[in-house]
């Protein structure tokens, strides 16, 4: 064999002999096309799912889920002819508040929304819009058990009180650690293993509720408060499918509020408050008045000025 004479020599040498053995150089520059082409098709094709295929796949598979719950908020009385479709519509008003919500935390983020995270955003919604249109009903029934007069002002707020926050505590005690494990551990993963749950609750709570439980229900709680007192206290929106209508709005500010301090959850220094910055200046009051008054030969170590 010859000697090289240079390094472009030893690379082409090189380059030869990881050619397979019925390849030329023609073929080795067509093998390299074609891969580029496969990767940039493949590029092509990640689209986040927004494709039909994917989409038609997905609502062929989860449509018994939204039948059902269809029936169970309002779909029988639409089916026997006693209401109206809107009034069965609470559980599709709830997943589009929590799609949209979900495009609008992306958004911010600058996050680009694939159709795999609004999947499980229309899942989520669409079971808490069956459980919500119960839920609205919870304060009529106090209502009527308790004799409460709702023409005063303050049978209004206790109505509402009746909802909110009374029914957000329970409300957000289960959707925080069931959302904690649909995004961190898989709802298929945790229904495969059930015996792991109760551990997989440990950690939603120790990683999520313990910091974020009480700021997202005191936060949640006062920003819904008017809009809840509209319609539940003074009674001005009755039909519950028409609440849950209006609590997709509500589910928008409440997924952005509950992201919020999920995504700050860590722990943030306190300021002092206004009393102790007060005692603080109190205390160093004598001192700084007794350097002011000081004579500059005694304050030279303090007073760079003085001392040259």
């Amino acid at each position: 064999m010859a000697q090289p004479n240079s390094i472009d020599d030893v690379v082409n040498q090189q380059e030869r002999q990881n050619l397979p053995v019925n390849a030329s150089p023609n073929n080795s520059n067509n093998h390299n096309e074609n891969l580029e082409a496969k990767l940039n098709n493949h590029e092509d094709k990640d689209d986040g799912g927004w494709n039909f295929k994917q989409i038609a796949k997905d609502v062929l598979k989860f449509s018994p889920f939204f039948a059902f719950n269809f029936l169970a908020s309002g779909g029988l009385g639409f089916l026997a002819g006693a209401k109206t479709f809107w009034q069965a519509s609470s559980s599709l008003a709830s997943p589009l508040g929590y799609a949209a919500a979900n495009w609008i935390g992306n958004k911010k983020k600058k996050k680009k929304t694939t159709w795999y995270e609004t999947r499980k955003e229309l899942g989520t919604g669409n079971f808490i819009g069956t459980a919500a249109y119960w839920l609205y009903q919870f304060p009529e029934y106090l209502v009527k058990a308790s004799n409460l007069n709702t023409n005063t002002w303050y049978g209004q707020i206790l109505k509402t009180m009746a909802f909110n926050p009374l029914m957000f505590v329970p409300f957000l005690a289960v959707y925080m650690p069931l959302v904690y494990i649909r995004d961190k551990i898989g709802t298929k993963k945790a229904l495969k293993k059930p015996w792991k749950i109760p551990g997989y609750l440990k950690e939603a709570y120790h990683e999520d509720m313990k910091k974020n439980y009480w700021p997202t229900l005191r936060k949640s709680s006062w920003m819904l408060f008017p809009s809840h007192y509209l319609t539940i206290g003074r009674n001005l929106v009755s039909d519950p499918a028409y609440r849950v209508g209006i609590g997709a709005v509500h589910d928008v500010v409440f997924r952005l509020v509950a992201g919020g301090e999920a995504e700050n959850g860590k722990e943030k220094v306190r300021k002092p408050s206004l009393l102790s910055r007060v005692k603080n200046f109190s205390k160093s009051l004598p001192e700084k008045i007794s350097n002011f008054y000081r004579l500059p030969e005694k304050n030279a170590d303090n007073n760079v000025a003085y001392s040259t």
